[in-house]
């Protein structure tokens, strides 16, 4: 009991010490939770079972669109099954700023070569009937509280929409996604779609899915189709691969994301170590005398040891655990802050983890000075 007494008052003998140690302990763990969680959310999704389609985009600029007669090109390539396409629209939805995933699609087979998204058969067949139909994500419905039947007016940033600018669709249905790494879509008819835009913007899509048969490999099938079109520099060659294998290309482009985190993550941890060791030595420098007296008043080196480290960790513990609570509640609000949500942002067992092991090799490192601190008290007991 009376280690616990001294404890306590000794760390908290100096309020805005502790205060200032505590905010820099808290800021530093909660940081390190965010980019943890921001790891997954940037990085490429490695799941098999997402890579089994081939995207044919641009070949020189993947942002460029392609000519949509493509389509019919590719569908004859021999160990092609099925292929349809999409357009990025471009769209927000009641403010400039709120970019929205909304899609252009080929109405054909574009949800059969998405079984993550379902759709009611009603759904469907009322959007088939229904031109300026739109199928809209059940989050997003729920966020903006969109009923089926109300109207979704939509303006493009990118494309040239004729007289009022606006696309005017009506909700035929609600769309749920079973990867919840996925942004909540809308899709709406390409056929409408190209009908509200200005005569010379027509016939370009974003990117085409290929759907390979059983028999036929991937990678095989996609130097097919991009042979097929490496002479048509004016209309857009192509570029095919697997989703997976696009979006790594593209993170490269930009940036090794894995690489970033880690860096991200080793400076956090080298900061905190230098600048709380730092602190630590200098608040044990101004504990010395209290540690001697200690000796002198009878107390033994070991309690003495155990005291001093337990000093330590009060400085370190509450606030990597404070810390690492902010950092996950900043991780979920990131999933519902703003017009979307941040998808892929979460932090798994593993992350909590590492989290727990900076913690420890924070105290590891802090361990040494008091050890050697007590070790040199001279004197003798009483």
């Amino acid at each position: 009991m009376i280690r616990w007494v001294y404890i306590v008052k000794s760390v908290c003998q100096h309020r805005v010490r502790l205060f200032l140690i505590s905010v820099f302990v808290i800021a530093g763990f909660a940081t390190l939770q965010v980019s943890l969680g921001l790891s997954h959310a940037l990085s490429p999704d490695r799941d098999q079972d997402a890579d089994k389609q081939l995207l044919v985009l641009n070949g020189i600029n993947s942002q460029m669109p392609l000519p949509e007669y493509y389509q019919a090109k590719i569908a004859v390539v021999p160990g092609v099954n099925k292929v349809s396409f999409a357009a990025w629209t471009g769209a927000y939805f009641r403010h400039p700023a709120w970019t929205v995933p909304a899609l252009a699609v080929d109405e054909q087979n574009f949800f059969s070569m998405n079984p993550e998204l379902h759709v009611s058969a009603q759904a469907l067949s009322t959007w088939h009937q229904q031109k300026n139909g739109v199928l809209v994500d059940k989050r997003f419905a729920e966020r903006y509280d969109l009923q089926v039947g109300g109207r979704l007016p939509l303006q493009s940033a990118i494309w040239p929409v004729r007289d009022s600018g606006i696309f005017d669709l009506v909700i035929s249905g609600l769309v749920s996604n079973s990867d919840s790494n996925a942004f909540p879509g809308l899709y709406f008819h390409y056929d409408y779609f190209q009908d509200r835009l200005s005569s010379n913007s027509k016939g370009l899509v974003s990117y085409f899915m290929v759907t390979p048969n059983a028999n036929t490999h991937a990678s095989e099938l996609a130097k097919t189709i991009d042979a097929l079109f490496d002479s048509n520099l004016y209309q857009g060659i192509t570029q095919t691969a697997t989703k997976n294998i696009h979006m790594q290309q593209l993170l490269k482009r930009m940036f090794d994301i894995r690489r970033a985190i880690s860096f991200i993550n080793i400076s956090v941890f080298i900061l905190l170590a230098i600048l709380l060791i730092a602190n630590l030595i200098v608040i044990l420098q101004k504990n010395a005398e209290e540690y001697g007296l200690l000796y002198l008043s009878g107390y033994q080196k070991q309690w003495i040891m155990v005291t001093a480290v337990l000093q330590q960790c009060a400085f370190i513990l509450p606030g990597s655990i404070v810390g690492s609570l902010i950092g996950l509640a900043l991780v979920i609000a990131g999933k519902f802050w703003g017009p979307l949500a941040l998808t892929g942002l979460r932090l798994t067992p593993v992350d909590f983890g590492l989290t727990f092991a900076v913690a420890t090799g924070l105290i590891v490192l802090a361990l040494p000075a008091p050890i050697l601190r007590v070790m040199a008290l001279k004197g003798r007991s009483v």
